[in-house]
């Protein structure tokens, strides 16, 4: 038996205290994942993917949820936009880039370079023949050179 206990000394549950540490613990991760994200959100115009924001942290469970409060908005699937964000021209070119896993060209990239003062109507992407995204541009002919193929450009309609 041990010692006897003083009047009016509270008394600690190891099991509460181990609950409470990893409800804290919970909690200060939530905190750094949210962190982490909403500054990848403000680095990329208010763009953040799928891939990108479970990279980061988030659950699924995390991201739908936020879709569903409107805190995102799916531009398209796996490419969500902030809701404190407008679609501007750079969102709507990261968001081009990211959907098709290209660079930008032509205006686009000149656009983004500063050189244009908007966006236009229409961008045009390059991606390598291996890459496939949400285009219909045939892939080109590979070259017997391997590693210096020719890259696909793509056009993508604006939307905005």
């Amino acid at each position: 038996m041990g010692p006897p206990l003083s009047a009016g000394a509270p008394t600690v549950d190891p099991a509460s205290t181990d609950r409470a540490t990893r409800r804290a613990d919970r909690r200060a991760d939530r905190h750094i994942v949210a962190t982490r994200v909403a500054r990848r959100i403000a680095d990329h115009d208010g763009i953040i993917t799928h891939t990108e924001a479970v990279e980061l942290g988030m659950t699924r469970a995390a991201i739908h949820t936020r879709i569903d409060s409107g805190a995102r908005r799916r531009l398209t699937p796996g490419v969500y936009l902030c809701g404190t964000h407008d679609l501007t021209g750079a969102a709507r070119l990261r968001a081009a880039v990211a959907v098709h896993r290209a660079g930008a060209d032509h205006t686009a990239a000149a656009f983004w370079h500063g050189m244009l003062d908007d966006l236009p109507a229409a961008i045009t992407l390059s991606a390598p023949p291996t890459v496939t995204g949400r285009s219909s541009a045939p892939s080109p002919p590979t070259s017997s050179a391997g590693s210096l193929r020719p890259r696909t450009s793509r056009r993508c309609a604006g939307s905005g």
